[in-house]
């Protein structure tokens, strides 16, 4: 009898140490090919902008790969939503952003706001196949 509890107890312990070091190996994997990004400096833009002025300038890569700048809309209405598969908020806003974008022609860019998707880009790819009317995801 005492075997099989010890058995049992080594088995659980096994269980627990093999899905902890899985969850380790996952958070690694996603935090090793995350690159540093640029925090702005400037005082005028970390309070927020105020009608008429212009947001500061960067590029991202798409789900797909291809490096977009914010400069590729310039002069043009645009529309950023910063996003995370796991927020239930974000999920809820989509259907009225997707609306908006077609019914006004302004470009809706979806911006992934987390580095710590629990899959990373399969999450992002999943949840940009639900959501495909989106303009684009970044």
């Amino acid at each position: 009898m005492r075997f099989h509890k010890l058995a049992i107890s080594l088995i659980m312990a096994g269980l627990i140490a093999g899905l902890a070091y899985q969850g380790y190996d996952e958070y690694k994997t996603s935090q090793a090919s995350e690159r540093p990004v640029e925090v702005a400096t400037d005082d005028d833009v970390l309070g927020g902008l105020e009608v008429g002025q212009r947001a500061p300038e960067f590029a991202l890569e798409t789900t797909e790969g291809q490096s977009v700048s914010l400069a590729d809309y310039e002069g043009q209405q645009v529309i950023l939503n910063f996003w995370a598969t796991w927020c239930p908020p974000c999920r809820e806003e989509l259907p009225e952003l997707i609306e908006f974008g077609e019914d006004t022609g302004i470009p809706v860019l979806g911006v992934n706001a987390t580095k710590n998707e629990r899959l990373g880009k399969r999450d992002v790819d999943a949840f940009y196949k639900k959501c495909r009317s989106v303009s684009r995801f970044y």
